[in-house]
């Protein structure tokens, strides 16, 4: 079995490699941290996309009824017109329970994009 560490999400893509058959990405301080306050406060499930834009649009695109709310940050700063940003303590049952998230941002997502070609 060989295992890799990357540190960062950019050091998925600085060499040929072939897809692995298990990823995990754990981004402790925030992204999988939110993720997982989030379900546990019951939020129906959490999309994730790379750019703000493609949250936008998502949210743009979803069905009237069941808009998702917009989660997460950029370089640390809450992103304008999101409805939470990227600390656990904002996701309460009240705010985020059965409800659908869409989750970006600056490293924890861009790791699970890099991991998005495992088996």
């Amino acid at each position: 079995m060989k295992i890799e560490t990357w540190l960062t999400p950019n050091a998925a893509g600085q060499s040929e490699r072939a897809p692995a058959s298990v990823a995990v990405v754990i981004d402790v301080l925030r992204a999988t941290t939110v993720a997982a306050t989030a379900l546990s406060a019951g939020a129906k499930s959490i999309t994730t996309c790379g750019e703000i834009e493609e949250a936008f649009a998502m949210k743009t695109a979803a069905d009237p009824e069941n808009t998702p709310l917009l989660c997460g940050e950029r370089g640390c700063q809450p992103i304008m017109g999101f409805d939470y940003g990227n600390s656990p303590g904002e996701y309460s049952p009240a705010g985020v329970g059965d409800r659908d998230l869409v989750l970006t941002t600056t490293n924890g997502t861009a790791a699970i994009k890099a991991a998005e070609e495992c088996e």
